[in-house]
């Protein structure tokens, strides 16, 4: 795998901003909520639905032909077969475009990265931004949820990263697959029920405290570089993107969190997930898969002692073994 963090190509993707029309069928709430880190979400969309005033940290893309001084771009890295498709069709919030698409028909790998471009070489196109804007999370709690949308007319996987602290060489990011299976073979796959017909967004939006469970934390600024990637693997694949942001979800006597969170009990060396509803996973902090059960009750008496992460289907939970 490449080293993500270095940005090897200035190609940038021009944002797609669509038509004001709206579809009743969407999903709407996590529009309501307030602190929003907006990653990616089109302008009408935001509008539209009053996110202006609650947005806390505006992260999207703003450099291109008409902003060759913005600091925030959107990379398709050197070598990676991406190519920037239209956005056609409605988007997962049902605005017409205002969505990315991304199509991989040739090469051996694929990647793209949203990057703050003090940390880019210069080009003749691009002039070097030498401002500091670091992303600032550290004010992100548990109780915030992270949102983005995913499509596909394929079934294979893409994996996602979610930086979310540096220092120094160390980089702290949450990793993930999406679609069918893993393209990042030491990550989860979160979509169990994807669906690729090419129209059907797959929406995922989890607490902050399950995305800490794929590695994400916040305990410092991101310092200039990529804060958010998406990779396809060779070709042929496709991916798109849309609603990328974190936010504070609004009060309504709903408990995400529990919904999403396995109810786990350990004994003797005997783990039993009592609302498993899907074949249970488990993996290392490191992201590594350790073992498969297909039942809920099942041993670890071969898995050394410390601390591991339970996945069925969309949920997940923590355990320690000692």
């Amino acid at each position: 795998m490449r080293r993500l963090f270095t940005i090897m190509c200035m190609v940038a993707v021009a944002t797609f901003m669509g038509n004001k029309a709206k579809a009743a069928g969407p999903d709407m709430s996590s529009l309501t909520g307030t602190n929003y880190y907006l990653i990616y979400l089109d302008a009408d969309t935001e509008a539209n639905n009053d996110i202006t005033s609650k947005i806390v940290q505006d992260l999207r893309p703003n450099w291109g032909p008409d902003n060759l001084a913005g600091e925030k771009a959107l990379y398709l890295w050197a070598g990676s077969g991406y190519v920037a498709g239209a956005a056609t069709g409605k988007g997962s919030f049902g605005q017409i475009g205002g969505f990315l698409d991304f199509s991989i028909t040739a090469g051996t790998w694929s990647g793209a990265g949203w990057c703050m471009r003090a940390n880019a070489a210069a080009t003749a196109t691009a002039p070097a931004v030498t401002t500091s804007y670091p992303v600032d999370f550290t004010q992100i709690t548990d109780d915030y949820h992270f949102h983005a949308a995913f499509r596909s007319i394929y079934t294979k996987p893409s994996y996602v990263q979610v930086f979310g602290s540096a220092s120094g060489a160390t980089v702290t990011k949450a990793t993930f697959n999406v679609g069918v299976g893993q393209q990042d073979l030491t990550a989860p796959n979160i979509t169990p029920a994807w669906v690729a017909n090419g129209t059907t967004w797959n929406v995922i939006d989890i607490p902050v405290s399950q995305l800490r469970l794929y590695g994400w934390t916040n305990r410092s600024n991101i310092p200039n570089g990529n804060y958010f990637v998406v990779g396809s693997g060779p070709a042929t694949n496709e991916i798109a993107i849309d609603a990328v942001f974190f936010y504070k979800p609004a009060i309504s006597g709903v408990n995400d969190v529990k919904a999403n969170t396995l109810s786990i009990l350990l004994k003797n060396r005997i783990v039993e997930v009592q609302n498993a509803t899907a074949p249970i996973e488990v993996y290392s902090v490191t992201g590594s898969l350790v073992k498969k059960s297909v039942q809920p009750v099942f041993s670890v008496e071969e898995l050394a002692k410390g601390a591991y992460i339970i996945r069925s289907g969309s949920s997940v939970g923590k355990v320690i073994i000692k």
